[in-house]
């Protein structure tokens, strides 16, 4: 019943609270069987997102992780982005979909740029050289980087996912990936992905991938 589940909610928030482990936290959301839990547990770990973020990426089931993390991201921000996406430049591959959440999560949330320090340019770089990664590190240091700093290495990605994006012969997914980093990206890359989509050879799911990009993003009316 529901009064049931909450108050296993709201047993679960009050062991959380006193348990200082993010790694406690984290295996315990990854074990939650309903949403009353798993919004206790993001609650109770919302005073130590810099802690519990990091964690995660570390976890051993990561893809039930990204809810989690993007619930957490905004008391991270702005204090811990540089700690947060070094810390995706570390972590394992296995980590990926808790890397998209917080770069995607990041890109959104953050108007202002920090500084490009060395280790926050030396962690983007190593995140554009991943091809799973690229197209949510983009819009990052396209926005980011003013010195250009890493402008060649933007230059080769956006060719990169506009190749794929134009490749017939890619997998959807790839495709669909490659046109939501050139949307955010914005600009003229935003423009090569509303041109793509006059193509008559445009898969229907790539389409509708393309225009809900362009919607989040504000850029529908390019179309």
């Amino acid at each position: 019943s529901k009064g049931t589940q909450g108050s296993q909610a709201l047993l679960a928030y009050e062991a959380a609270k006193h348990a200082a482990n993010a790694d406690k936290l984290i295996q315990d959301f990854a074990a939650a069987k309903d949403d009353w839990t798993r919004s206790a547990l993001i609650a109770a770990a919302a005073d130590k997102p810099a802690e519990v973020i990091p964690a995660a990426l570390s976890s051993s089931s990561p893809e039930s992780l990204s809810n989690f993390v993007s619930a957490l991201l905004p008391a991270a921000l702005p204090a811990n982005a540089e700690k947060l996406i070094t810390a995706c430049a570390n972590a394992d591959a296995k980590a990926d979909p808790v890397k998209h959440a917080i770069l995607r999560g990041i890109a959104t949330s953050m108007n202002e740029a920090p500084a490009m320090s060395p280790a926050l340019t030396e962690a983007l770089k190593k995140l554009l050289d991943q091809p799973s990664l690229a197209a949510a590190t983009l819009p990052l240091v396209t926005k980011w980087d003013k010195g250009g700093v890493l402008a060649a290495e933007v230059k080769a990605q956006l060719d990169k996912l506009s190749a794929t994006l134009s490749d017939n012969a890619a997998p959807v997914e790839a495709r669909v990936s490659a046109a939501k980093g050139l949307v955010a990206v914005g600009g003229a890359s935003q423009e090569y992905v509303v041109r793509a989509l006059a193509r008559p050879e445009m898969p229907a799911a790539l389409q509708s991938a393309i225009v809900a990009a362009l919607d989040e993003s504000g850029g529908v009316e390019a179309i």
